[in-house]
């Protein structure tokens, strides 16, 4: 039988065509890639959210993997914390995991969505999170915490980064910034009144993917955006588009993952 179809198919009798909804999300990624300008993207099939985090993860698996000492920067959020609890149980204690964002908010509660420890825990690395408020009131305040010895050790740590790992989070009263206690709901009022559209870090981008030239982002203890090392960010929905073409416009990330209905739509308006 093997042999018929093998001389069907060169004769050109038979054709065969992939219609795996996989081949459609190459396609979706390779659109992307060219009309925003980013090195790599992956698109996964509209199959829940547990597909991005695996795709995350298989991306950190690839770099945990390594026996080299690597350092890892990574955000906060629920997609983040996704990836990193896919993540291949290994050991790699010469890795270290580091913070870029701070774990308090402005009440003083640990952020729940905080995921250096839980990754680090994964591959039983060595751990550096950042204690210390996301967004502070002054920044007279954020340079006391920036001039903390743990800041300055995350600074040093972070020109060795050789990922940096993300979400992307959009505006609007159902924002992480806004349901994490990092700021209420008149500063987000605020921000998008002065054309906020996306965050990365705490810090706030118009649709361009611009910083924004807003009092805000003085007041944002983060690590600056680890580059030129690389930035790989996860993030699906249609509550986020608008996040995700800003920061793909501003080309501030390097690596996407994210589902076929939010790709397509990228792909509709760039």
């Amino acid at each position: 039988m093997q042999r018929l179809v093998a001389q069907a198919l060169a004769e050109r009798l038979v054709s065969v065509r992939i219609q795996h909804p996989i081949a459609a999300c190459m396609r979706l990624s390779a659109r992307i890639e060219e009309t925003y300008g980013i090195g790599s993207v992956d698109v996964v099939p509209d199959v829940g959210g547990r597909a991005l985090a695996h795709a995350a993860a298989a991306r950190l698996d690839r770099m945990l993997a390594a026996k080299m000492p690597t350092i890892i920067a990574v955000g906060a959020g629920r997609a983040v914390r996704a990836a990193a609890a896919e993540v291949a149980a290994i050991e790699r204690p010469q890795h270290q995991i580091i913070g870029m964002v701070g774990s308090i908010a402005r009440n003083g509660s640990a952020n729940p969505y905080e995921v250096v420890v839980r990754l680090a825990d994964r591959i039983g690395a060595q751990r550096w999170p950042m204690p210390m408020p996301l967004v502070v009131d002054s920044p007279d305040e954020r340079d006391l915490w920036q001039a903390q010895r743990l800041w300055r050790i995350l600074e040093a740590l972070a020109e060795r980064v050789s990922l940096g790992v993300s979400g992307i989070g959009q505006m609007g009263s159902d924002a992480p910034l806004v349901a994490d206690g990092f700021i209420d709901s008149g500063e987000m009022a605020d921000l998008i009144a002065h054309g906020a559209v996306a965050e990365l870090s705490g810090f706030v981008y118009d649709m361009r993917g611009q910083l924004l030239d807003h009092p805000h982002n003085l007041r944002v203890t983060s690590l600056p955006l680890p580059r030129p090392h690389p930035l790989l960010a996860i993030a699906a929905g249609l509550e986020k588009l608008e996040a995700v073409r800003a920061v793909l416009r501003g080309r501030l990330i390097d690596q996407l993952v994210t589902d076929e209905a939010t790709a397509r739509l990228l792909c509709e308006s760039a």
